[in-house]
């Protein structure tokens, strides 16, 4: 029979529904389409909605996270950001000179 129980275990955890049948724990809808509609159509329907609540559950999350993060930490990261962003750039300069110089060494070799 049908055991809708086995849908809720966890769900506030990371794994916030499994399987009955083969006990394991679906993050998306196309885990459930492959595993879960097989056996019963009502079954895979609960499981690629429950599916789509823990996708939903992990952007809000997500979101909250960065919020919170911007909150506390923001000023810092943006220091981060720019010394990351300020590195980049010279390492694109010294590669677009290391290029320059090869290219014209290779076209002097070219002509001789």
């Amino acid at each position: 029979m049908f055991r809708l129980s086995c849908y809720f275990t966890n769900f506030i955890g990371l794994r916030v529904f499994a399987d009955c049948d083969n006990n394991k724990c679906h993050k998306d809808a196309t885990d459930c389409k492959s595993d879960c509609s097989e056996h019963r159509h009502q079954k895979g329907h609960l499981c690629e909605l429950m599916a789509l609540a823990h996708s939903a559950h992990e952007k809000l999350l997500k979101e909250k996270m960065k919020a919170n993060m911007e909150v506390k930490i923001g000023k810092k990261l943006d220091k981060v950001a720019d010394l990351v962003v300020d590195a980049m750039i010279e390492k694109y300069k010294k590669n677009e000179e290391f290029e320059n110089k090869l290219n014209e060494s290779l076209k002097k070799k070219a002509v001789e």
